[in-house]
């Protein structure tokens, strides 16, 4: 579409389109200027942003470049990484470790030993256990008005507990585990027995052993000749972080140099 035809001054012959142009363009000039003074202080504003992150990376290297532990880096080496591994955290020299494992850390755990007969999305069926109370790990609960199974074993996790807990819909079963590894990480007091006659947790032997039990396990090795234990699968001893996999049969050699590469490069990254 082609637009209007104008003529300007046509019958008293000025120009007055340039002229209310150039008066529009006078008018604009603290405008103008304005965000020219916008423009600059942006400007301003980014390079002092630049600079600012600039010296707070310059003062992160500089700090590092004060610790002794930057010129003590250490490369560790394990004979055995699919069963022991280990880091430096705080060796003052460089060391070689004999360790042999005989038992990885485990977590505890129960499960029902059998179904469950309550709906685990009913409060109604819950209802004739109202006020019931438990304690695991020290934690005390009680069972609530309107809540149901899945409510209260919600209300378990986010417990300080420390333990995780699920209902299972395929087997109808309810599993408790503690988060953490070690011998006799769940605690249970069930006074009220919610826990052993309704959530049928309890122990079912096999012979000697329970087949839905399990109190955990220490971590278990001998280091450098000395037989000890831990609670976890990552510990540290003399500065040294271990890490346990796997059970050993023969002892892994772990030893440790000098990292001259992460040396050059803290240096190389301050220059």
């Amino acid at each position: 579409m082609v637009g209007p035809i104008r003529f300007g001054g046509l019958a008293s012959g000025m120009d007055t389109e340039t002229m209310i142009k150039d008066l529009m363009r006078a008018e604009r000039m603290p405008m103008d200027r304005m965000f020219q003074r916008k423009q600059w202080t942006e400007w301003q504003r980014d390079a002092f942003r630049e600079v600012n992150s600039k010296m707070l990376e310059f003062r992160n290297i500089a700090g590092d470049m004060r610790l002794q532990g930057t010129f003590l880096a250490r490369k560790v080496t394990s004979t055995d990484s699919n069963a022991v591994t280990a880091r430096a955290v705080g060796a003052g020299a460089n060391f070689t470790s004999q360790i042999r494992v005989n038992q990885v850390a485990e977590a505890a755990y129960i499960n029902s030993a059998e179904a469950v007969s309550i709906n685990h999305t009913s409060a109604e069926d819950m209802q004739e256990h109202v006020g019931k109370k438990f304690t695991i790990n020290g934690t005390e609960f009680t069972v609530r008005d309107n809540e149901t199974l899945n409510q209260l074993i919600s209300r378990i996790n986010n417990s300080k507990a420390g333990v995780s807990m699920f209902y299972d819909t395929q087997t109808n079963k309810v599993s408790m585990s503690s988060r953490e590894t070690g011998l006799d990480g769940l605690d249970l007091v069930d006074d009220s027995d919610f826990l052993h006659e309704v959530l049928n947790l309890y122990e079912v032997n096999n012979g000697d052993e329970p087949v839905n039990y399990s109190n955990g396990k220490n971590a278990k090795f001998v280091l450098n000749g000395l037989e000890t234990e831990r609670k976890a699968n990552v510990f540290t001893i003399s500065g040294v972080e271990y890490t346990i996999k796997a059970v050993t049969d023969n002892a892994v050699t772990v030893s440790s140099v000098s990292d001259t590469d992460a040396i050059f490069d803290k240096i190389k990254g301050f220059v």
